[in-house]
């Protein structure tokens, strides 16, 4: 996060200014940001066994009002928590405090390496497998 901040504060020469990066939107730019991200990220990924990502937001697995996490799984609060487009401070300060109560660090752990190694999409087109690689 620190190094994208700085290359976008300071380029390199030679290279191109990169995006602005999410820490440094304002809101309304933070919100048109997320929901082009969100629109523009949906894949049909490769299913692999025991990967517990794979079910889309609904009421039965998170609850969320004006923008703010009531209720969810662990699976949807790691998800929240490790997307690309969104820094959610409060939620992970929140979360790690808490996280004992209803997992192990093992689990934890677990589960974010699940997240991190996530199926390719099931299209190998370039212009997919470009967008899916942001």
């Amino acid at each position: 996060t620190l190094y994208r901040m700085s290359c976008f504060l300071e380029p390199r020469e030679g290279q191109p200014k990169p995006e602005k990066p999410v820490e440094l939107m304002s809101s309304e730019e933070r919100k048109k940001f997320q929901s082009e991200k969100e629109e523009s990220k949906e894949f049909d990924l490769e299913i692999i066994k025991g990967y517990r990502f794979y079910t889309k937001d609904s009421p039965s697995n998170i609850l969320v009002h004006e923008g703010q996490v009531i209720t969810a799984t662990l699976e949807k609060l790691i998800e929240r928590l490790t997307w690309e487009n969104r820094v959610e401070t409060e939620m992970l300060f929140a979360f790690l405090s808490t996280y004992r109560s209803y997992c192990t660090p093992q689990l934890l752990l677990e589960y974010l390496k699940m997240r991190y190694n996530m199926p390719e999409p099931k299209d190998k087109s370039p212009a997919v497998m470009e967008q899916f690689n942001r």
